[in-house]
């Protein structure tokens, strides 16, 4: 009864022990686990689809498509706009903050939640309390 659960859809996937845990960090953040990474993915992935915006459109210009030409050349207006907007959701997600619990733990297991559904229902002081009952000198809390 001494782990801290992590779930996904109402299951348990991951247990930690309560003694494992160096820090819990209430706070204002990002709801990625790799902000960084997810960013630079982002931006990779607009630059992409802007190569093939790019590339599309000066070929259009110098040709006149036959009915194949022109069905692949759509074929990839649709593959950059998907990339397209893969990659500002990516953006979106990093730049958009909002109030999270990130769990630290001594064997490396670093995770990060978004307490979104917390707040909606006015739920937030209850994990203050509960975590700052368990976790007591772990607890690290940002927040108002």
């Amino acid at each position: 009864m001494n782990d801290f659960h992590f779930l996904r859809s109402g299951y348990s996937y991951k247990k930690i022990s309560h003694d494992k845990i160096i820090k819990i960090t209430l706070t204002k953040g990002s709801a990625t686990k790799y902000p960084k990474r997810t960013f630079i993915f982002g931006i990779v992935l607009i630059l992409a689809s802007s190569a093939f915006f790019t590339r599309v459109f000066s070929i259009e210009k110098f040709l006149h498509f036959e009915n194949l030409a022109f069905k692949v050349a759509w074929a990839f207006v649709v593959i950059a706009g998907f990339l397209l907007a893969v990659g500002i959701a990516s953006v979106i997600l990093v730049l958009r903050k909002t109030t999270i619990l990130k769990v630290e733990a001594n064997d490396g297991t670093n995770e990060v939640f978004s307490l979104n559904e917390l707040i909606k229902l006015n739920q937030l002081e209850e994990l203050k309390q509960s975590a700052e009952q368990l976790f007591k000198n772990r607890l690290i809390i940002e927040i108002n």
